[in-house]
């Protein structure tokens, strides 16, 4: 890169930082216009908007992009609405200015990180040239070596000339590494200052939790620039920390504000869909952290947030639905350690969560009973959740909902129960009352996996599925046998009701 190319780049890099923060100067200033415009407190609790024409003037248009809202944040319901004092277009004007910034905004940061991801990847791609220049480099030396060792005198004119390339070689390749040095790392350290600057200024100035809180009068586009800005710099790494997620781990409150509006949107009627995809994505980068992640499952404990969410992937909206499985998701799965260690070992959370995924399996649609599905499964099989693999293997009413789902006409379905009934069958500390289920349904089950399962490519399932129909097929063939069987192999068993004990005396006048 030339001198005057440098020079007009970094140039061009301060006027994208000045603008940038302009933007931010700009957006501090309409938010605190919007604050002595809107009406944000308690004063009107608990009651509808709407019946307050007196205090607040309701923009009625179609077309509106401010629309009346309520937040429930801190135990109290924030009314958002438009002061009668205030004129209705001048409200037009800040939202509308709001969005030209955060659009604004939301474009220098994107340029910004394509080229640092560019100028990355260009310095890899050099760094990996360069290695491989220098392992031909190597084997010229070593040739060039042998060469020398095996002629008998001097050096041969063969051997000077190969020696003059090898020294060009390294000569050029040294000029191209240095060049291409210029062209990534100037782009690179610009573009970093830029978005460190940019959010080092965004987050510790709160506008997240400022234009939250004002979610309710922003358009849609204003809601998605605000996800895609902060998730473009939340989970920046400076100085090997992660700064703004250590940020917002000391500063709660913005956290705690998005659990309360996504839940607060399921109960509101306008925009709710949209609003909770824009809160859910910003939350899914949160919980991509353990530390934050830890402070939802504490909340937990206070507001049932969790809870809340299963519930939330029963409603018809498929958005909503879809958008609650990535949390729970992100919430479980991604610090499984952590969950298994803080969180399942209270037997009311564990309790709690088996009841809310046996209630998705039984009433959910098809798309929430297979991601249900996916979810208990990955989690039984997995590692971390033995406590939580073992409470569910030994009740019978989620043996059961396994059962249930395994006749599902859904092939797909089937295959993915398949590996949590597996684990029922295959436990060889089964106790009576699965048994008990097992065995009744034993023809049933044989006639079921000779129906299904025929055309499996992966051998393992192949082999699983054989080994799961020999452990049925071993099982006696009614209750009362297994009761004989087991009070013949310990004649210290007296824990028989009467029913087993009638049933082991038939058998054995049978015999």
């Amino acid at each position: 890169m030339s001198f005057w190319s440098k020079k007009s780049h970094a140039t061009s890099s301060q006027q994208e930082l000045s603008t940038s923060l302009e933007h931010i100067n700009k957006l501090n200033e309409l938010l605190n216009k919007l604050d002595s415009s809107i009406i944000i407190n308690n004063s009107i609790n608990h009651v509808p908007i709407d019946n307050h024409s007196n205090i607040v003037n309701i923009i009625s248009a179609n077309n509106s992009p401010i629309i009346a809202g309520t937040i429930n944040y801190n135990n109290l319901i924030l009314s958002t609405a438009i002061n009668r004092d205030v004129n209705s277009e001048q409200i037009y004007d800040y939202v509308d200015e709001i969005s030209k910034c955060l659009l604004g905004l939301k474009r220098i940061v994107l340029v910004n990180t394509s080229a640092q991801e560019l100028a990355t990847k260009t310095d890899s791609l050099s760094n990996r040239r360069d290695s491989v220049g220098k392992n031909k480099n190597d084997i010229i030396t070593n040739d060039l070596g042998s060469s020398n060792i095996n002629s008998t005198g001097g050096t041969s004119a063969g051997n000077l000339s190969l020696s003059k390339k090898h020294v060009n070689t390294n000569h050029n390749s040294t000029a191209s590494s240095s060049m291409s040095g210029d062209s990534s790392m100037l782009p690179l350290s610009s573009a970093s200052l830029n978005l460190d600057n940019i959010y080092d200024v965004f987050f510790k100035n709160d506008l997240l939790n400022r234009l939250l809180l004002k979610f309710p009068i922003l358009d849609f586009e204003s809601k998605k620039n605000i996800s895609i800005l902060f998730a473009n710099g939340f989970g920046k790494c400076i100085d090997n920390k992660f700064v703004y997620v250590d940020y917002m781990s000391s500063k709660t409150d913005t956290i705690n504000l998005l659990l309360i509006i996504l839940e607060n949107t399921t109960h509101t009627l306008s925009n709710s869909v949209e609003i909770y995809l824009v809160v859910g994505l910003i939350l899914e980068e949160c919980l991509k952290f353990e530390q934050l992640s830890r402070f939802v499952i504490n909340l937990n404990s206070r507001s049932d947030i969790i809870w809340n969410l299963f519930d939330n992937c029963l409603l018809p909206s498929f958005e909503i639905s879809t958008e609650s499985f990535q949390i729970i998701n992100l919430i479980f799965l991604k610090n499984p350690k952590m969950i298994s260690n803080e969180f399942f070992n209270n037997k009311n959370n564990l309790n709690k969560f088996i009841n809310s995924i046996d209630e998705l399996l039984k009433h959910g649609n098809y798309v929430t009973k297979r991601q249900a599905v996916k979810l208990l499964s990955t989690m039984i099989l997995g590692r971390n959740f033995n406590q939580l693999m073992t409470a569910y293997i030994s009740d019978t009413n989620n043996l059961k909902v396994i059962m249930m789902l395994l006749n599902d006409k859904s092939k797909n379905l089937q295959l993915e129960t398949f590996h949590i009934f597996k684990v029922f069958v295959a436990n060889p500390n089964k106790n009576k009352n699965i048994c008990d289920i097992l065995i009744r349904n034993k023809q049933k089950l044989l006639k079921f996996f000779e129906i299904n399962f025929n055309n499996l490519q992966e051998m393992n399932l192949k082999q699983e599925k054989d080994y799961i129909v020999h452990i049925i097929k071993d099982l006696p063939s009614n209750v009362s046998k297994l009761y004989s069987e087991e009070n013949q192999s310990d004649a210290s068993n007296s824990s028989l009701n009467e029913h087993h004990e009638e049933s082991k005396e038939d058998i054995m006048k049978m015999n």
